[in-house]
């Protein structure tokens, strides 16, 4: 191979190598680190630091799919969110000088600087000492320690030693990403690697499952207050796109609820309960005779556009919303994740 003569020639080197294209969180961090510069440096034998690039970004994307994998693991099944989308980057520098910013006043927490000192960040396999990290805690994190619990990690604990650094490790990461506006992924980076991300995103999106009904699932977007109104637009387009292509896209539709679909709803709960379907028809037609729009032959049909709507509505049979304890079928809702890819 020849060698690389820019930072473009060099990812399309490990693209190769790697047989896909390179994830954009830990192509920066590479870049962060040198590595890169440090192939394109090299007067002569460039594959020996290409080759340790390869190894250390291989060693982040098993970092990064290792994080997104714990995170869904942890969570109550009835409480699992898709990861987060991101708002795509703008031409406005905001975000990036606020990350600028950001990064300056992490590094000089109590905190994180005693962190890194204890555990001799950057961390040479960060994938190992996570994992031997959590195995000694004696709990699995059910919820976020509270914001001053958080502040004080960050502002004014010392860890004393590797040990004590270990178990506070995952209440640190979430402290890093409450008060910084990261991720969970980037708080892990920031820790263990010293990679901060090149900005603040602007914006992010996931989708908050229901554990009982699809019909209640619910696109949550948080987005800085300066971000246009069209990326605000693009963002909760995307994550749309993302719940549509999910489990329930033939279970439940989107889509408009006609005045007649309302009526026929409203009719069968409330007037035609415990009625048959014969019964219904003669009802329902004494209201809307032959003639009107609205108007029934076959008390088939008429239970027929019931029983769609329902399952348009809600995902599921009428008879299976009604039973008691009703759960919805969480393993269907883990998807690939694209980021751990």
């Amino acid at each position: 191979m020849d060698k690389p003569r820019d930072q473009a020639a060099v990812r399309k080197l490990v693209k190769r190598v790697l047989k896909h294209e390179p994830q954009e969180r830990c192509w920066e961090a590479m870049i962060e680190r040198g590595l890169v510069d440090d192939v394109l440096n090299e007067p002569s034998d460039w594959q020996e630091p290409f080759d340790y690039l390869v190894q250390q970004y291989r060693q982040c994307e098993e970092l990064v799919r290792k994080i997104l994998s714990d995170v869904v693991g942890r969570q109550d099944p009835s409480q699992r969110e898709q990861s987060a989308i991101q708002a795509e980057p703008t031409e406005d520098r905001r975000w990036e000088a606020l990350s600028l910013l950001f990064r300056k006043k992490a590094e000089r927490q109590i905190g994180i600087r005693s962190f890194w000192e204890a555990v001799k960040a950057p961390i040479p396999d960060p994938v190992t000492w996570v994992d031997r990290a959590r195995s000694s805690l004696d709990r699995v994190i059910e919820a976020l320690v509270k914001s001053q619990v958080h502040s004080q990690l960050v502002e004014q604990t010392s860890f004393t030693g590797e040990e004590e650094a270990a178990k506070e490790f995952d209440e640190l990461a979430e402290a890093v990403k409450e008060r910084y506006g990261l991720d969970l992924v980037d708080a892990h980076l920031f820790l263990t690697q010293k990679i901060w991300p090149k900005q603040i995103g602007p914006g992010r999106a996931h989708i908050k499952y229901h554990p009982i009904f699809p019909c209640l699932d619910r696109l949550v977007l948080e987005v800085d207050p300066c971000l246009r109104e069209e990326g605000v637009v693009e963002l909760y387009r995307e994550v749309r796109r993302a719940y549509w292509r999910g489990m329930y896209r033939k279970q439940s539709r989107a889509g408009r609820v006609s005045d007649k679909a309302y009526a026929l709803l409203r009719f069968v709960l409330e007037d035609g309960e415990g009625l048959s379907w014969r019964k219904r028809l003669e009802r329902w037609n004494e209201r809307y005779p032959p003639g009107h729009p609205w108007h029934y032959r076959y008390e088939t049909n008429m239970a027929r556009d019931f029983h769609r709507l329902i399952q348009r509505l809600v995902g599921m049979s009428y008879e299976k919303f009604l039973r008691p304890n009703v759960r919805r079928p969480m393993d269907e809702l883990v998807e690939k994740n694209p980021e751990a890819e």
